[in-house]
């Protein structure tokens, strides 16, 4: 752990700063702060009672809100909000206003914060989701530089790279939040109304109106320019201040978020680094323990927080907060779990035994009877949508045995459990597959089977396989019929599968309305108007051994 006296330099002032004015300041004001170019976004400030300065903690994204200022006022803080330039709807914002400006605007709204007589020149940022990214891209911002009086963030459920799993997981288009969260006028939009292609239309077929931040989203499908600049991937290492991330398993973001913990740490210019991964979804930290550790790094107080592990995580099956000193812990061990079905049935066992001779499991994947989504990570927590087809459009774990009779989904179960088996990290699936089509995807569920026979998602991923090589390099179509191996990533879990329970995979070739569905042409996916049908076929044998690898504690013995 870092000791403080390495934190940023205004930080260690603050307690010089704090209670040596009388000044007194009016509690609650409005204002239009002025950029560097002249636009003014609106603000709004809450100070304490009584005298100033105060260290400041700033909300900056989907408009002015009041929400947290009086738990941060009677902690002591002052309290700022700010919207965005393009206006305070958070789903009419225009492209070039959403990230695009951010890095500069919280810049220059930082430092107007710090220069104010009810500011002791630090300044905190707070807040889930778009609250976020702002949070991150002013942190990094490279012009001129991060701002100097940025002391802490809290970034919550987001990625710092929008590309690599925001709008986007490994190529395939993430619905839930693009195309469904910008529809929140109508909420519940039919499942056809999903289905709609091109893809670059569906928010007229979901929102009646054209979104210009959809638009933007479909057609960048491949990374370029335009994700560079709003990502996080080349610029992370500018951030020098302390950062506490939070996320919850049942949002989007646990692995980004788990992620970006490690490569701060890596790269050694933060002097505080944490995370919590909870039992949660789509929301920002809890503010007390925000107001918590603010008080530690900026307060300098001795509330116990140094004392704590960096990664805090939320372990399910046996409902556990852990804290652990590194992510994922060292002592879980890789374990491979093969996929079986000698007879090439698509229900097949899991075990740790090498396959032998088995003949593949085949399957056809039609893009207009995709496999519905229920549950998941599913980003948005207001949304509770019930739609067609068995779609369950809510965050969280379901019973998965409504799509179980499809003969589009694959399902490898282990035997009952003998003991508790504990699977804390990272999870991937190594698969042999082929398909008669250029490009197609292959989506994972794993499951944790209950003795009474429901059988509930705990992580899944996709892959799009033109993206196969890498989701940074241009895409690259299949030659149709050859065997590729993939290595498809699950978000990192932290979960105890119970004894006498069963862990079980689900393969199948969507998720729908989750992700977008692949039309399986290999045409340009913004503009397709076509579908076609795939032949997939699953190898598991010796030579091309599909496996899961979990990340599993060692068995006591």
């Amino acid at each position: 752990m870092t000791r403080l006296m390495s934190l940023p330099k205004a930080v260690l002032v603050a307690a010089a700063l704090v209670g040596s004015s009388t000044n007194v300041f009016p509690s609650e004001r409005n204002v239009a702060v002025a950029m560097r170019d002249g636009v003014r976004i609106n603000t709004y400030v809450r100070t304490p009672s009584g005298d100033g300065p105060w260290p400041a903690v700033l909300k900056k994204g989907y408009g002015v809100t009041k929400s947290g200022a009086e738990t941060f006022v009677d902690a002591g803080y002052a309290f700022v909000s700010q919207g965005v330039r393009g206006g305070p709807d958070p789903h009419g914002i225009s492209g070039n206003a959403r990230f695009f400006a951010d890095d500069v605007d919280g810049y220059d709204t930082i430092e107007w914060i710090a220069k104010q007589p009810w500011c002791d020149g630090n300044v905190a940022m707070f807040g889930p989701s778009y609250w976020g990214a702002t949070q991150w891209l002013a942190a990094a911002n490279g012009d001129p530089g991060p701002p100097p009086h940025l002391v802490a963030i809290i970034p919550s459920v987001i990625n710092p790279d929008f590309w690599e799993r925001a709008y986007r997981a490994h190529g395939a288009m993430n619905l839930s939040m693009t195309a469904i969260s910008r529809a929140f006028e109508k909420n519940q939009a039919s499942f056809e109304a999903y289905m709609h292609l091109p893809l670059i239309d569906m928010d007229r077929a979901v929102g009646d109106r054209e979104n210009t931040l959809w638009n933007e989203y479909v057609s960048h499908w491949k990374y370029d320019d335009y994700w560079a600049h709003i990502g996080m991937r080349d610029k992370y290492q500018r951030i020098k201040i302390p950062v506490y991330i939070y996320a919850g398993w049942w949002d989007y973001y646990s692995g980004a978020s788990l992620k970006y913990y490690n490569l701060l740490r890596q790269a050694g210019q933060s002097p505080e680094v944490r995370v919590w991964i909870d039992n949660a979804g789509h929301q920002q930290m809890p503010l007390s323990e925000s107001i918590r550790w603010l008080d530690w790094v900026i307060k300098r107080k001795d509330n116990g927080m140094k004392d704590q592990p960096p990664a805090r995580i939320f372990v399910q099956g046996i409902d556990e907060l852990r804290h652990y000193a590194q992510w994922p812990p060292p002592a879980m061990q890789d374990v491979r779990y093969y996929l079986h079905s000698p007879d090439g049935s698509r229900i097949g066992t899991l075990d740790t035994e090498p396959p032998g001779d088995e003949v593949p499991t085949q399957y056809t994947y039609d893009p207009r009877e995709p496999v519905p989504s229920i549950g998941g990570n599913a980003n948005h927590r207001g949304i509770n949508m019930t739609l067609g087809s068995g779609a369950v459009l809510k965050e969280g774990s379901f019973d998965q045995r409504p799509v179980e009779n499809r003969d589009d989904v694959l399902a490898f179960t282990t035997a009952a459990l003998e003991q508790d088996v504990e699977v804390i990290g990272p999870i991937s699936l190594k698969l042999h597959a082929a398909t008669d089509a250029r490009d197609t995807d292959f989506t994972a569920v794993l499951i944790d089977v209950l003795p009474d026979g429901r059988a509930m998602n705990v992580t899944e991923g996709i892959m799009r396989t033109r993206f196969r090589q890498s989701i940074w390099q241009a895409p690259k179509l299949l030659r149709p019929g050859e065997v590729y191996k993939y290595d498809l990533e699950l978000l990192p879990t932290a979960r105890v599968f119970r004894k006498g329970h069963k862990i079980r995979l689900h393969l199948s070739s969507s998720r729908f309305p989750l992700w977008d569905r692949n039309t399986n042409t290999g045409n340009n996916p913004a503009t397709d108007t076509q579908t076609k049908v795939a032949r997939q076929t699953i190898f598991h044998d010796a030579e091309r051994p599909s496996h899961i690898v979990l990340p599993v504690a060692p068995r006591e013995r």
